[in-house]
This record gives C-alpha cells, sequence and structure tokens, in this order.
C-alpha cells in the first residue's frame, strides 16, 4: 500500500506525534511524507526529520493532497496539530474542500489532466492528537457511509473486490482506520458534524444578516465593492497574520475581515495595524492564508545546530538540482526565512 502523508504546521511535528503516526503507517505499507505549507519547515529541520518529510516544495495543504493524489497514493493523511479543536477541524474542511474543488474543477480536467486524479482515494485527518480532544477525520463520505454499513455487518475482511467504493480499495480501509483510532485513542468526527458544528445554515445566515447591515451602514456601501471572510478558533489578543504579515490582533474568540475594492478596510471583533495593511497590499480574501496567535509556541522547541554534514548538497539533491549549482564537491545548502513581521 502507497501512503501519503502531508504534515501541516510546526506543532505536530515539536510535539513529536508527526514521527510517532508516520513509524505507525509504516506498518500498514510504503510512507511518503511532505510538508503542507510554510511554517512547519524549520520544526522540520530541528527534528532532523528532512530525510523522512520532503521539505523541498512549498505547497499549501491542499496542493500537497493534489500532488499524492496525482502520485496514485492508495490513502492521503493530513497531519495536524491546531490550538483547539474548532481550529483543526475548520482547517481540515477548508483544505478538503480546496483540495476536492482542484480535482472537480472541469476547466482544469479539461487540460488532459483527468485520468491524473481518482477523487475516491481515502483522505483521513489526525487532528490534536495526544489531547482528550485528539480526532481522526475520513472526509470522504460516501466512503465512511459504506464504512458504518460494514460495521453493522460485522464482516471480517473489507477492500477486495469492486462492488463499491470501500470494497474496491486495494488495502482493508475498516482495519486502517479504525486502528489507527485505537492505537492514538482518537475520538471519531464525522465531516457532517464540522459542517453542523461550524457552517450550519442557520448560523451563517444570520452572520451573513449581520454583517450585511454594517457594510450597508458605510457611506461608499452603493459605490465600492465589499467582501468578506469570517475566521473560527480565534482567542482574544492574538496576532492576525495574513499572508505572514502581522494586520492586526483580535478582541474576540471569531473576527470577520472586510475588504473593499481588495484593500482590507476593517476588522470586525479586531484592532488594525495600518502599518501592516499598508504592506500587504490588494488582496483576494477566498485566497489569502490567515492565522493567528504564536506561529511556533511548544516549550520543547530545541533549535538545531547544523553540523557541516547536514548542510553539504547530497548526490540525489545534486541530480534534482543539477546546472544549478556549483559543481563543487563543497557546495552547502542555505535556507533564509524572508520575514520582518516582529
Amino acid at each position: 500500500m502507497e501512503i501519503g502523508v502531508v504534515v501541516h504546521g510546526p506543532g505536530i511535528v515539536d510535539s513529536g506525534w508527526a514521527k510517532k503516526i508516520i513509524d505507525i503507517l509504516s506498518n500498514f505499507g510504503n510512507v511518503h511524507c511532505r510538508l503542507g505549507g510554510t511554517m512547519g519547515r524549520t520544526a522540520v529541520i530541528d527534528a532532523g526529520l528532512e530525510d523522512v518529510i520532503d521539505i523541498s516544495l512549498k505547497l499549501l495543504p491542499s496542493q500537497s493532497l493534489e500532488l499524492f493524489n496525482r502520485e496514485h497514493a492508495d490513502v492521503i493523511f493530513l497531519l495536524n496539530y491546531g490550538k483547539s479543536p474548532e481550529t483543526g477541524r475548520v482547517f481540515g474542511y477548508k483544505v478538503f474542500t480546496h483540495y476536492f474543488k482542484q480535482l472537480s474543477n472541469e476547466d482544469f480536467l479539461a487540460t488532459n489532466h483527468k485520468s491524473l486524479y481518482e477523487s475516491s482515494i481515502p483522505v483521513i485527518q489526525i487532528e490534536r492528537p495526544g489531547e482528550e480532544d485528539g480526532a481522526i477525520i475520513s472526509w470522504n463520505m460516501i466512503l465512511n457511509d459504506q464504512l458504518e454499513k460494514s460495521r453493522k455487518s460485522k464482516r471480517a475482511r473489507l477492500g477486495l473486490g469492486d462492488k463499491n467504493m470501500l470494497e474496491s480499495l486495494s488495502f482493508n480501509f475498516e482495519e486502517l482506520f479504525d486502528g489507527l483510532k485505537a492505537a492514538l485513542d482518537l475520538i471519531e468526527v464525522t465531516p457532517e458534524e464540522v459542517v453542523s458544528d461550524y457552517f450550519s445554515n442557520k448560523q451563517e445566515s444570520e452572520d451573513e444578516e449581520s454583517i450585511e447591515k454594517l457594510l450597508q451602514s458605510y457611506d461608499d456601501y452603493e459605490t465600492s465593492h465589499y467582501t468578506y471572510r469570517k475566521i473560527h478558533g480565534v482567542s482574544p489578543d492574538e496576532n492576525i497574520f495574513i499572508n505572514g504579515i502581522v494586520v492586526g490582533y483580535s478582541n474576540a474568540d471569531s473576527i470577520v475581515l472586510i475588504a473593499r475594492d481588495g484593500m482590507i478596510v476593517d476588522i470586525i471583533n479586531g484592532t488594525i495595524k495600518y502599518h501592516g495593511l499598508e504592506k500587504l497590499g490588494p488582496v483576494d480574501l477566498e485566497r489569502i492564508i490567515v492565522k493567528t496567535g504564536l506561529l511556533r509556541k511548544s516549550d520543547d522547541v530545541n533549535p538545531r545546530v547544523l553540523s557541516h554534514n547536514d548542510i553539504y548538497v547530497k548526490d540525489t539533491e545534486r541530480n534534482l538540482y543539477s546546472g544549478e549549482i556549483s559543481e563543487d564537491e563543497y557546495s552547502f545548502k542555505v535556507a533564509y526565512v524572508d520575514h520582518a513581521a516582529y
């Protein structure tokens, strides 16, 4: 079995759970890991896991999922350690939604990519392992329905045949899913529960009405184009990062970003840092990356001092970047963070 693992954020690495889960998964098949996002890169280096988790590509989590799909993984895992159950589960919902849009985008698929994708590949999120609220979420709802029916029928073996999605898999999904759930002491959360808890139609409708009333109070409402985006799982007095730039801080457990003609002009339940907005410039609220709080706050972080052997370019890397690096046998790698939010 070919297992793809997307590791997101420093928390899952700093806590040691990424390595533990990867080791467990290696008992089920061949495990291939890559980073999703940016902030986990330093954590991977500090943990000495560069040879385990690929940090060479700069991909969003949904893009990392999509790449494993193209590589025909049998199952894909998303490992995350959100600061709260809400942030982690909402994050998973957003990632899977973007991922599935990429798979079902007809314009994209029309460019001869359709055969590359298989929407029935299971995607499983492991969220906040080690916590009482640690959860495992299978984001394929059709597969979940079939799994539940299988559990009720007490069948001993699943994963072979072609009768339905569950039986068409080349491995025992029930054994894998339930085994991880038990081994990691996780609670099972369904996509329907995530949607009901955080994206219910009633709550969304009430929020939209409230925000719309606020927008209508602006003097230029009729002549300008306003958009907004609600951010879940925020805590009071946290910095608000947009694309790595601090643009303000929160005053409540949720915030709403409001943009006029692409420029953020207001933060409901937040205080704006205008210099940050000046640096940010115009944005598309649907595409920006929003984070709040400390980006890396583990008490167990021990920055790693790299040795000469750590930074020398390996033969595999020399072949990968042939023509882009020096042929000198003493060539070495340099990583830097171009960031000045503080």
